[in-house]
């Protein structure tokens, strides 16, 4: 009986109620009309799905599970991004939607806004423009998380690459090294990004 009690203040103290919507929908909408965003900046969100508990168990450098990368069209943000489990037929392939969509609240619970500072807009278009050839590809998602490959992409190994393609290391060379059932290898986590402190944050909610 104790168990259970357990587990219902556990569950019951994650789950989605209205007012806990309304606060991030509050804060979201803030920071879609007061925050000045700039192509090159990546995005991170701490996502619901089972996918981003099991992220989130592994990393501990965030509290993050997933991380797209953003550009200016027409003054409106978008953000380019490789996440699984989204297609219903297991062909899940590398997405742009807009920035409102990929933090609706449905989605995400917590997010952050980084950039490295003093890149020219030609640097970041460069950057961009490497996931723009991925998305334009239809590059798949890439479940084996193999860093040595280009034609599938993870969502970090994605931002990675993106920067790579101008002489940006944003990992420094260090990597997540991992020895756990069915993951086994050299990967890349949304923590690692953070954690080698190029990138600057701009605003999180």
């Amino acid at each position: 009986m104790i168990s259970v009690l357990v587990l219902g203040i556990v569950f019951s103290s994650g789950m989605d109620t209205a007012d806990n919507q309304a606060y991030y929908n509050r804060h979201l909408g803030w920071m879609l009309k007061n925050v000045t965003f700039k192509t090159g900046d990546l995005v991170f969100r701490r996502g619901k799905s089972f996918a981003s508990q099991a992220v989130l168990l592994t990393d501990k450098n965030s509290n993050y599970s997933h991380v797209g990368i953003l550009f200016i069209s027409a003054g409106k943000p978008f953000v380019i991004h490789a996440v699984p489990d989204e297609s219903g037929d297991g062909r899940d392939v590398i997405k742009c939607e807009k920035l409102e969509s990929f933090l609706s609240f449905e989605r995400a619970s917590r997010a952050g806004i980084y950039r490295i500072p003093g890149l020219s807009e030609e640097t970041l278009e460069k950057v961009v423009g490497w996931g723009r050839k991925a998305f334009d590809a239809r590059l798949r998602f890439d479940d084996e998380y193999n860093l040595s490959t280009d034609d599938k992409l993870y969502c970090t190994e994605l931002i990675w690459k993106c920067y790579r393609s101008v002489g940006i290391d944003l990992v420094k060379g260090r990597y997540d090294n991992l020895s756990i059932p069915l993951m086994s290898g050299r990967y890349i986590l949304p923590g690692r990004l953070i954690c080698e402190h190029i990138l600057t944050k701009i605003h999180s909610l």
